[in-house]
């Protein structure tokens, strides 16, 4: 239930109640919409010009709560915070601020967008103060509406410690896809054609009427079939599952009822102000980059205003028998606020030798994104059964609310995964400001250290270290690296094809969290500097290292669309990267990624330029010393070593939804650059062998690699 009164933002004679209007220089003015005196049209007349509303509802500490508002705004203004943004305060009994969120600024909105976060509040809050407006702005805002929605934990969710499926996807055989609709102009269709263009070997998209006859359809290499009633010839699921033995198939809940023969029944359940969401409960191809239990949006908007609506199988033991009787499994289960309404199937899965067989629904993607963008995860779980999703390195990822979990987590590497080694202080993981987990290859068994010495083993190979989260919010870094460091560590048999051979020449380690955690939850990153403790402890690591450093890597995400490496260091390394990044970038890196977002180059402030589209970040590399920053990065210039700043793209509201493009690309540009102070590491994660002159191909799913002594001219490698 909203929290706030008069969420609506209904005028009354005396105003509009229930909210306090705030303003600053520039004679900013609140007024009602002269069309039905609903929400409040905010209009400023200076840049210099801050004006908003604001509401405080009680809310105790350690509450998890969503926050969200719907905003229309043209808008215009030059400072790095200018534009529309949702505000929130959390206040102790005295009414001081304990802590402060704020959302991504917006510009441009001319079609209203849904600006939505979450966060947990902290010990000692007593009430919480919303508030919705602009800075540092000149033109129009329209507030629509806005709510402080209590939940019971976290919706979003996923598994740090899991390690997604090795190798690369299968050769797909899908070319043409047939989408079969009542309403061609209706928003799954658009969404789709955008998706399967028939560019860079993606399949291509026909559109066609709901009531294609099946001699039609048997074209095709994949049939989705979104309503409700399925063609003549499929009405039963037998019928279904022959036609899916050479094909990807895709059946909605309803229609799938239907051909059921009563039973399989289907009920809508809806919820007012709570989005629903869905759990993956199947491990296969549609399920590339998830883990089991990874929990995402999955329900679109009801007929009641602020209402949304999913579809589930209810649970009977003739659905059950039709389960076991065809070998369907749950794909996706639904997560609702009622134990009555969770834990339903929402998504059946069955391969084929040919393809499969897929009951779920497509009207979640017709969702409209709010900032978050939701529907992602979805798109990328259809794409994935389709055989063109992004692939790779690339993980979903929800972050850890405390920094307590999260170093936590860290030390369980050392448990879980041999080879691994955490270095930190014997104390409490919510006493910890500083770690750091070195992967040297020198352990055959298992175990954990707490040690502060680094491993002493193996003197003859150097070290490179890798630094994320030198700011607060960075949270694309961290999970990025995690994602790369996982893929080190598979056991037999998935062992990382490289592994021996890169440990063979170098050791690594990993200073995960140089800053604050935060888990910004869809607010702004606070972009606070590393602790003092983590940048200690790292000069004293390489101090005491047993071997020369050979490089320090600082892995960072900024709010844009590209990809940069940016260093410093000796000749032979910077002509290593110069000359093979981008060359790795574009044979061996992955997929690109198809998302809710703006043009490369295009500020992030502009939602009218955001739309679901392909994209793939360009790669930039350049030689600079800015990246001396630090006292490790200069102690590390100073003895010799390579010093790297490598930019990835970020974005504080949208990471969840994308996370698995983003960790994908992240991790990916590890692997090349870590790979080229060994020589030359590459792995073709794509479903077809990769031409990479002057080397032989290289197969889906096998590494290839170079020594050094190969990679460069003796007489290079000695000069330099």
């Amino acid at each position: 239930m909203n929290r706030l009164r008069n969420g609506g933002l209904t005028w009354t004679r005396s105003g509009l109640e229930r909210w306090r209007a705030i303003a600053a220089p520039g004679a900013p003015r609140v007024a009602p919409f002269p069309e039905d005196g609903r929400g409040a049209r905010i209009e400023l007349q200076s840049p210099r010009s801050s004006c908003g509303i604001e509401q405080t509802t009680a809310l105790r500490g350690g509450k998890p709560v969503r926050i969200e508002a719907e905003v229309r705004c043209e808008l215009q203004g030059s400072a790095s915070d200018s534009g529309a943004a949702l505000v929130a305060q959390a206040l102790d009994a005295r009414g001081r601020v304990i802590r402060e969120w704020i959302t991504e600024p917006i510009l441009v909105a001319r079609t209203p967008v849904r600006v939505r976060a979450y966060l947990q509040t902290p010990e000692g809050t007593v009430t919480l103060r919303v508030r919705v407006g602009a800075v540092r702005s000149r033109g129009a805002l329209d507030v629509l509406g806005a709510a402080v929605i209590p939940i019971l934990e976290p919706e979003w969710r996923s598994h740090a410690l899991a390690i997604p499926p090795a190798g690369p996807p299968s050769a797909s055989s899908v070319r043409r896809v047939a989408l079969c609709v009542r309403d061609p102009g209706r928003r799954l269709v658009s969404l789709l054609l955008a998706a399967l263009d028939g560019e860079c070997g993606r399949p291509r998209l026909d559109v066609l009427p709901a009531e294609t006859s099946l001699a039609a359809l048997e074209r095709y290499d994949a049939v989705l079939l979104p309503e409700d009633r399925l063609p003549r010839g499929l009405s039963s699921i037998g019928a279904l599952l022959r036609f899916a033995a050479n094909r990807v198939v895709v059946v909605s809940l309803p229609a799938t009822a239907s051909a059921s023969r009563g039973a399989m029944r289907v009920r809508t359940v809806e919820q007012p102000e709570d989005p629903m969401h869905a759990y993956v409960t199947w491990n296969g191809p549609a399920t590339r980059g998830f883990a089991l239990h990874d929990g995402f949006p999955f329900a679109w908007e009801g007929s009641t205003p602020g209402a949304f609506v999913q579809r589930q199988a209810t649970r009977t033991a003739a659905f059950k028998a039709l389960c076991d009787r065809w070998e369907l499994s749950p794909l996706l289960k639904s997560l609702c606020n009622t134990d009555a309404a969770s834990d339903r199937v929402v998504g059946l899965a069955r391969s084929t030798d040919g393809g499969g067989f897929y009951v779920l629904d497509l009207l979640p993607l017709e969702a409209p994104p709010s900032t978050l963008g939701e529907p992602a995860p979805l798109m990328t779980l259809v794409l994935n059964l389709l055989g063109c999703g992004v692939g790779g390195l690339g993980q979903f990822c929800v972050p850890l609310a405390t920094e307590a979990e999260f170093r936590s987590l860290i030390r369980e590497m050392a448990v879980r995964f041999r080879g691994c080694r955490v270095h930190d202080a014997d104390v409490p993981a919510v006493e910890l400001r500083d770690q750091i987990v070195s992967f040297t290859g020198a352990e055959r068994s298992v175990r954990a250290t707490s040690s502060a010495a680094p491993d002493r083993a193996a003197p003859d190979r150097g070290w490179i270290i890798i630094r994320t989260g030198r700011t607060t919010g960075d949270l694309e870094s961290v999970y990025a690296a995690w994602m790369y460091f996982k893929q080190l560590v598979r056991m037999t048999p998935h062992v990382c094809p490289y592994v021996d051979a890169l440990l063979s020449s170098v050791r690594l380690a990993w200073q995960p969290l140089g800053a604050a955690w935060e888990a910004t939850g869809g607010f702004r990153r606070g972009g606070g500097a590393a602790r003092p403790e983590a940048l200690s402890g790292l000069r004293e690591f390489l101090a005491s290292c047993n071997g020369r450093l050979i490089a320090l890597i600082d892995l960072v995400s900024a709010p844009h669309e590209r990809v940069r490496v940016v260093g410093s260091g000796p000749q032979r390394a910077e002509a290593a990267v110069a000359d093979w990044m981008p060359r790795l970038w574009h044979s061996f890196g992955p997929a690109p990624g198809f998302a809710f977002t703006p043009p490369a180059g295009a500020g992030r402030a502009d939602r009218d330029a955001f739309t679901w589209r392909w994209h793939a970040p360009p790669i930039e590399t350049a030689r600079g010393d800015a990246v001396l920053d630090d006292p490790p990065a200069a102690d590390a210039h100073r003895s010799g070593a390579a010093v790297w700043r490598v930019e990835i793209p970020g974005g504080d509201a949208d990471f969840v939804a994308r996370s698995i493009e983003r960790t994908a690309i992240g991790a990916t540009l590890l692997e090349h650059l870590i790979g080229l102070h060994a020589g030359l590491v590459a792995v073709n994660r794509r479903p077809h062998p990769v031409e990479f002159p002057p080397f032989a191909p290289v197969a889906p799913g096998e590494a290839l690699i170079v020594p050094a002594g190969r990679l460069f001219p003796r007489d290079a490698a000695e000069s330099a």
